[in-house]
């Protein structure tokens, strides 16, 4: 079992560039939100989805967590799981299709918990939400809360005690880094 117990997928987004709700478009007629909770369920003890949304709740399959801020994006989402589980946790996007498990399990490996958060890179940069997230990271997510237009994860992550899990590292699970992609519009589905 991981060091991490506890897993999340945020399932918040308004899916505007994708024209409909992302967490239910479908590969191998699976929706991707539940196909990240099969993935991640037998990783964690506890796995939850941070929705609003009903149908995104019952297509994932898991508990299901709301967050309190409506449109303060993804940093809403984090404040939501780590007031729910008061521990740390391995949250991620729900619109990443090709999660890779092992992957997952070598970045929970790495925890140390003096640790604000971990976060994995691509060769895009930082992956905020491929991420460990403490607890002791709440008191700057939830003053970035506050300001009208909350800034970026990766700034946010910048002014945390936090260490990133090189691309080269994930690049020995996954030589092609396929558990980065994301579908954010709909030229990305099927790719």
């Amino acid at each position: 079992m991981n060091r991490i117990r506890c897993a999340a997928i945020l399932a918040g987004g308004l899916s505007t560039r994708m024209g409909r709700d992302k967490a239910l478009l479908e590969l191998e007629g699976e929706p991707l939100i539940r196909r990240a909770a099969r993935i991640l369920e037998p990783l964690f003890e506890r796995v939850i989805v941070v929705t609003n949304r009903e149908e995104v709740a019952l297509a994932a399959q898991i508990p299901a967590v709301a967050d309190a801020h409506a449109n303060k994006g993804p940093l809403a989402g984090i404040e939501a799981v780590l007031s729910y589980f008061g521990e740390a946790t391995f949250i991620v996007a729900c619109d990443l299709p090709y999660l890779n498990s092992d992957f997952i399990g070598f970045q929970c490996q790495q925890w140390r918990d003096e640790l604000d958060a971990l976060v994995a890179q691509s060769d895009d940069g930082l992956e905020p939400l491929h991420a460990i997230w403490a607890p002791s990271a709440l008191p700057l997510v939830r003053s970035s809360l506050q300001a009208e237009r909350p800034p970026s994860l990766r700034r946010v992550f910048g002014g945390l005690k936090g260490e990133v899990v090189d691309v080269a590292e994930a690049r020995h699970f996954d030589a092609r880094l396929r558990c980065f992609e994301n579908w954010n519009t709909p030229a990305d589905v099927g790719t």
